[in-house]
C-alpha cells in the first residue's frame, strides 16, 4: 500500500508532527510505501518528495505581496491543488493520511482533487481546530472556553483570541465559517482517527454529523524505547512548545517555589524570551532553559529524568510527551484536563493536579518526594508497563493498517 502523508511542517515542531514522521517511518519499516506533501520551511528534514511541497511565507520573498497570497492561502490556496495534483499522477497512493492542515497554509484545497482521483482521505484529529478558530478551545485570558463550538465562530473575533492580534483573531473566525460552508469536514473527509476518546467526545457534541462518520479512537506510539536502564538523575524535566495553552508559566512559578528541585526545559516557542525574563527578575536559579533538542539527545533527557512534567491549560487529547517518557520508564506529573486523566494512573504512573493550581502542583511534587526509592522504581516500571500495553507501534501498526483498509473499501462502496 503506497500512503500519502500530508502535514503542515516537515521537522519535529510539536507532537502532531512528531506523529506524522513516526507514522511515516513505521509504514516504511512494514515495507509500505510513503511519500510526503509538506510546506518548504527552512527547518524541514531531507525528503525527496519536496519538489511537491507547497511555499510557504518563510520561502517566499517578504512583502506586501507574499502577506496577500499568505492571507488567500488560509482559505484556499491553489498551488497545493496544483501540486498535490502533480504528485498523485506521478505517484498513484492508495490513500492519504492527513494531520495539520485547516487554517495553515496548505488548506482544505488538496481534499476535491484528492476526491477527483479517487483517493480516500483520513485525518489524525490532534486538536480541535474543527470546531475552535485557535484549536485550542481557549480564550485570550487563557481560560477554557466552549462557544465557538456551537458554530458561533464570531466569539473568536470579538474575544480576540488568537495571540497574534485581533487582525489574525478576526481572518481565523472567518475561515472557520468558510470552511464549512465549502468544506465541511465530514464531506471531504472519508476517516476520523482521535487520539483520545475524550477529542471524539469533543467534537461528537459540537459536531452532531461525526456520530456517523467513519472513526476509530488510536493512540499514538513512540519510536523511542527504553532498551536499557539509565540511571535516574534529580531533575524534573519539560518539553514541548513554549506556549501559554501548555501551561508552562504555571510549572515554573511551582518549581521557583520550590528551588530544591531542578527543573530542565526543552523547546522553543512564542513565550520563550518573556519566561526567561521572568525567571531572571524571580531570581530562580533552578530553572535552565536547554532549547531545541530532538532525537537521541532529547530521549536521554527524558529517561534520565526523574518525572516528565504536562501541565497543560487546554483539552490536551494523547501528548507525546507522556506516551515517550512512559515508553522510556519515566513516569508522569500531568494537569488532570482533556485526554491526560485517561493515561495517567493516579499513584501507578503518576500523579496529575488542577490544571493552572500552582498550589496544587506543589502539593503534587511534595507528593512525588515523599516516595520510597522501591515505591519509585515501581513507578517506573508501571510506566513502562503501561506503553507497552498501550502504546506499543507493532500494535498500532495492526489497527491503523485495518483503518485504512476499511477507508478504502468505505469510500468504493
Amino acid at each position: 500500500m503506497k500512503v500519502l502523508q500530508i502535514n503542515n511542517v516537515h521537522y519535529r515542531r510539536g507532537g502532531a508532527d512528531a506523529v506524522y514522521l513516526n507514522t511515516g517511518e513505521l509504514l516504511v519499516e512494514h515495507g509500505g510505501e510513503v511519500v510526503y506533501f509538506n510546506m518548504l520551511r527552512e527547518k524541514n528534514l531531507p525528503c525527496n518528495d519536496d519538489k511537491y511541497f507547497v511555499s510557504s511565507i518563510e520561502s517566499r520573498p517578504k512583502g506586501l505581496k507574499s502577506t496577500l497570497i499568505e492571507l488567500r492561502n488560509f482559505f484556499y490556496n491553489p498551488e497545493a491543488a496544483r501540486k498535490i495534483e502533480e504528485l498523485i499522477i506521478a505517484e498513484k497512493p492508495d490513500i492519504a493520511h492527513i494531520h495539520l492542515f485547516w487554517g495553515c497554509g496548505i488548506s482544505a484545497s488538496i481534499c476535491k482533487v484528492l476526491h477527483k482521483y479517487n483517493i480516500p482521505l483520513v485525518q489524525t484529529v490532534h486538536d480541535y481546530r474543527m470546531v475552535c478558530p485557535i484549536a485550542v478551545l481557549k480564550d485570550q485570558s487563557g481560560k477554557v472556553c466552549e462557544k465557538c463550538a456551537k458554530g458561533q465562530y464570531y466569539h473568536g473575533a470579538c474575544k480576540n483570541c488568537s495571540h497574534h492580534g485581533r487582525l489574525h483573531s478576526i481572518v481565523m473566525s472567518v475561515e472557520m465559517y468558510f470552511h464549512n460552508w465549502f468544506f465541511y469536514p465530514t464531506e471531504v473527509v472519508d476517516g476520523f482517527i482521535y487520539v483520545s476518546n475524550f477529542s471524539k467526545k469533543k467534537h461528537v457534541q459540537y459536531m452532531p454529523k461525526m456520530q456517523n462518520a467513519n472513526k476509530t479512537v488510536l493512540y499514538n506510539f513512540s519510536k523511542s524505547d527504553s532498551t536499557k536502564a539509565a540511571e535516574k538523575m534529580d531533575y524534573f524535566l519539560y518539553y514541548g512548545r513554549l506556549s501559554h495553552e501548555k501551561g508552562i508559566a504555571t510549572l515554573i512559578d511551582a518549581f521557583g517555589k520550590k528551588p530544591i528541585h531542578a527543573l530542565k526545559i526543552v523547546g522553543t516557542g512564542p513565550l520563550e524570551d518573556e519566561l526567561k525574563e521572568h525567571c531572571k527578575e524571580e531570581c530562580y536559579g533552578n530553572i535552565d532553559f536547554l532549547g531545541y533538542k530532538s532525537g537521541e539527545e532529547l530521549f536521554d533527557l527524558v529517561q534520565k529524568a526523574k518525572f516528565v512534567c504536562v501541565p497543560s491549560e487546554w483539552y490536551e487529547n494523547n501528548p507525546m510527551t507522556i506516551v515517550e517518557s512512559y515508553t522510556l520508564g519515566t513516569p508522569v506529573i500531568g494537569a488532570h484536563i482533556g485526554g491526560i486523566p485517561e493515561i495517567i494512573e493516579e499513584g501507578k504512573t503518576g500523579y496529575t493536579f488542577e490544571s493552572g493550581n500552582v498550589n496544587d502542583l506543589l502539593k503534587t511534587i511534595q507528593q512525588a518526594d515523599a516516595m520510597t526509592s522501591i515505591e519509585y522504581e515501581q513507578m517506573c516500571a508501571n510506566a513502562k508497563n503501561f506503553a507497552d500495553e498501550n502504546f506499543e507501534k507493532e500494535a498500532h501498526y495492526k489497527r491503523l493498517m485495518e483503518f485504512y483498509k476499511q477507508t478504502i473499501n468505505n469510500y468504493k462502496k
